[in-house]
């Protein structure tokens, strides 16, 4: 039988992709007890970067919330490979942190780590909604444009 949110994928004609693997030595999620913390994933397509480059100058902030919206799918693909295939096992999104590549004044992050908040909340509705932060550094590996760090709570 199909659970509820990969009825939704389907339902909105999202297919998971395959998570791209570690980029140094770490593992991609942790579970402690009933939280499970998704490693930072950024932009990735079949392995390779979607989005590089500075956002506010190589990448719109539109393109950057595209890159926030990838780098969500790669979050809950990860989740799901976490949770042995049941994403109906989240009950709560705790907190989303965006890192962004940008220049010295770029201010906004809020709309571009919107493309992975929205994403959840139209995927898992109410359960959703999280606290977040959104901060811009210099750089991040590979030169992408978004890395998005997930805090949830699972049964």
């Amino acid at each position: 039988m199909t659970g509820r949110i990969e009825a939704r994928l389907k339902e909105l004609g999202i297919v998971l992709p395959t998570p791209p693997n570690p980029a140094g030595n770490y593992v991609p999620a942790v579970r402690a007890g009933n939280v499970l913390f998704v490693s930072a994933q950024g932009p990735i397509v079949d392995g390779k970067p979607a989005y590089q480059g500075k956002i506010g100058r190589d990448i719109s902030v539109e393109d950057g919330n595209a890159a926030g919206r990838i780098a969500g799918l790669n979050v809950l693909a990860r989740a799901k490979q976490a949770l042995d295939g049941d994403l109906d096992r989240v009950t709560a999104f705790f907190k989303v942190v965006g890192f962004m590549n940008i220049l010295p004044g770029f201010t906004q992050m809020p709309r571009v780590l919107d493309g992975a908040s929205d994403l959840f909340v139209q995927v898992f509705g109410a359960t959703a909604k999280h606290a977040r932060a959104a901060i811009g550094i210099q750089a991040l590996p590979q030169n992408l444009a978004i890395a998005v760090d997930v805090t949830l709570a699972v049964e």
